[in-house]
């Protein structure tokens, strides 16, 4: 599913964010986020292809908390991990497919990232911009010539509270996508079964474990 695939992308990039801490910009995002145990927001995402007219748009929720627990609510899908068991259920097909979360590689690993994803981008702040009425501080990462990465550029806004707002993101297949993040509450009590899941009576399961 190209638009989950966009939003995991997404979050690898930006543990690599957290990696260069080279940036004062960056080094506040990498303070913000060792100081979140959880972090709920809503998200909006368009996709569109260089040369090629229009754009995809969906929207969705995440809930995060750390050790690579989190759920990602779209309209007819549900993107679930505890932190060892990763969870894809389709709602207009009824069906769920189980995978170890390790062994899932559509799936993101904050911890992983953090240990092994080097920093290998160019960062290059570009000032300041307004994202729906919020003022942002704008950078750019760009790979370094001797790095082999699956992006040719990531444009990020975070706010005065380092909060990250928007992310433009641009593939090496020429494929954009835009993440825009509203309603973020961070710290907050998330009770731990929206960690879990349990298929649906009737539902078609394939367990990959």
């Amino acid at each position: 599913m190209r638009n989950f695939k966009g939003f995991i992308l997404l979050f690898l990039l930006l543990q690599t964010v957290i990696l260069n801490a080279q940036n004062p910009i960056i080094k506040g995002i990498q303070n913000k986020f060792y100081s979140i145990n959880n972090l709920s927001a809503d998200f909006s995402q368009s996709s569109s292809m260089k040369n090629q007219g229009g754009s995809v748009s969906i929207k969705g929720h995440l809930l995060y908390q750390k050790d690579d627990k989190y759920r990602i609510e779209f309209k007819n899908q549900q993107l679930i991990s505890n932190g060892s068991t990763f969870w894809n259920y389709n709602k207009r097909s009824n069906k769920v497919v189980i995978n170890d979360l390790k062994n899932e590689k559509s799936a993101f690993s904050f911890k992983k990232i953090v240990q092994d994803y080097p920093a290998k981008s160019k960062v290059e702040s570009l000032g300041q911009e307004t994202v729906n009425g919020t003022k942002c501080n704008l950078i750019r990462l760009s790979p370094m010539k001797n790095a082999y990465e699956n992006f040719k550029s990531i444009r990020i806004w975070s706010d005065n509270d380092n909060l990250i707002r928007k992310v433009e993101l641009i593939d090496n297949s020429g494929l954009t996508n835009v993440f825009n993040l509203s309603n973020i509450k961070i710290n907050t009590n998330i009770p731990g079964y929206m960690f879990s899941f349990e298929p649906p009576k009737g539902s078609e399961i394939v367990d990959l474990r």
